[in-house]
């Protein structure tokens, strides 16, 4: 994707368990007015489909890395980008560029100042790549031990649905070790 810039607010995401996983997500109008997401596509970057279902619906996005975030001078290489699709709730408003979530705050130590109605992120380390799960794969741990991973959904144009991968396999080994010596996150950001 080529550089673009774009001086532009974004929501923060700081408490919510998706938080965690997310980079940024753009909302459909900035995305649309801007071209994002099809420019990702013409470049040849994968993006996989994704559903997420909160408490105004499900969404429909579109997940895959971009080339770089910039905040003020601190760049953020690859960072994991959601592309929104939906035209409702906080992703399908017009004031906002999108929401900015704990993988891309990481890299900062935040400071809130309400007084004066700023955020201040200071960098703390040399940001890296980030990683997300592109295999399109959805699965769960099993109980009562959660050492079983099985398929529950595979996304369409993913590298599993072209690996012949299918609702309900369940995954054995990990490179080259049973998947049980493995946390299920370990199998969900393994290349």
């Amino acid at each position: 994707m080529p550089l673009l810039s774009w001086k532009i607010v974004f929501h923060l995401q700081l408490a919510s368990a998706r938080s965690f996983e997310q980079g940024f997500d753009v909302a459909t109008p900035f995305s649309e007015k801007n071209g994002m997401l099809a420019e990702a596509r013409k470049n040849g970057q994968r993006v996989l489909p994704r559903e997420l279902t909160g408490v105004g619906g499900k969404s429909k996005n579109w997940t895959g890395h971009v080339t770089a975030l910039q905040l003020g001078c601190f760049t953020i290489p690859q960072p994991i980008a959601d592309f929104s699709e939906t035209t409702a709730g906080s992703m399908g408003r017009t004031d906002i560029a999108g929401v900015i979530g704990a993988e891309v705050l990481k890299h900062f130590m935040v400071t809130l100042d309400y007084r004066r109605n700023r955020l201040i992120l200071e960098p703390c380390d040399e940001p890296k790549p980030s990683e997300t799960d592109m295999a399109g794969i959805v699965w769960d741990a099993e109980p009562p031990d959660y050492q079983t991973f099985r398929v529950t959904r595979v996304q369409d144009d993913s590298p599993a649905s072209e690996a012949g991968v299918q609702v309900e396999d369940v995954l054995v080994s990990l490179d080259g070790h049973p998947a049980s010596h493995h946390p299920l996150r370990s199998a969900r950001v393994s290349p």
